[in-house]
């Protein structure tokens, strides 16, 4: 009876001690979680005006050097002062707004489709002053400090090309937009050396081509975007139906 009480003791100490000491794989799965944490950083934050009015407008795409918003306000609505970088706004239909910038007084603003605007970097309230629900997209750059560092050069002979299938809206020190129909096969250059903005009108399935970049096909729904590093030379439309979209190229 000794022997057994004893070897009863024995395997009770040897069970809590097992229970104490890691188990096998604990301590390496703990550093797998703390080195995924790490490789996968949180993902950039919404776009300012999504933040600031998430009942009005819906984030397209973001990144660290640039955001992408589907506004929607119906008349009467205001979106409350907030900060961004400078902002590119594409109407999609006509529109009434009032702007307000900091503490000046308010500006009313006409936006007509296929014009693009530029609003300044800063704080800015913006209401709908129509008398019908405004829609527009709004391309927000953050500081100048994120910004890619690239030797981004003009592409006057591209800005012409991109022409034939589109319209040029706007080509200055810092960007190169355009907006591009492609009818099935069609082909259209792209400035090679700037990183590219791809923001999808309709649904498009469209491939990039360059020297850097190789033959990458990207199917795009409406209302969707990817961003494109420098050295995408072309655009094709590969799809079954005609592809509308807008290009913006960054220089800084």
């Amino acid at each position: 009876m000794y022997m057994l009480r004893k070897a009863l003791v024995l395997c009770c100490c040897v069970g809590l001690l097992g229970a104490c000491a890691p188990r096998p794989g604990e301590e390496e799965s703990a550093n797998l979680v703390e080195k995924v944490a790490e490789d996968l950083p949180d993902q950039p934050a919404d776009p300012s005006i999504v933040v600031a009015a998430p009942t009005m407008a819906r984030s397209v795409f973001s990144n660290e050097w640039v955001g992408v918003a589907d506004v929607d306000l119906e008349p009467g609505e205001l979106i409350p002062p907030h900060s961004a970088g400078v902002r590119y706004v594409y109407p999609q239909v006509e529109c009434t707004l009032g702007i307000v910038a900091g503490d000046n007084e308010k500006e009313i603003a006409n936006l007509t489709p296929e014009e693009l605007t530029t609003w300044p970097a800063g704080q800015l309230s913006i209401a709908n002053e129509g008398e019908s629900a405004a829609r527009f997209l709004v391309v927000e750059r953050n500081p100048i400090e994120t910004a890619p560092d690239l030797e981004t050069l003009p592409a006057p002979d591209v800005a012409v090309d991109m022409e034939r299938h589109g319209t040029l809206l706007l080509d200055d020190d810092n960007v190169l937009a355009a907006e591009i129909s492609l009818d099935q096969t069609e082909v259209n250059p792209l400035p090679p050396n700037l990183p590219l903005l791809v923001i999808a009108i309709s649904d498009c399935n469209l491939e990039l081509t360059g020297p850097t970049v190789g033959d990458s096909e990207s199917i795009i729904e409406a209302g969707h975007a990817i961003w494109q590093p420098a050295g995408c030379e072309s655009v094709s439309n590969v799809g079954d139906a005609r592809a509308d979209f807008l290009v913006l190229g960054f220089r800084k």
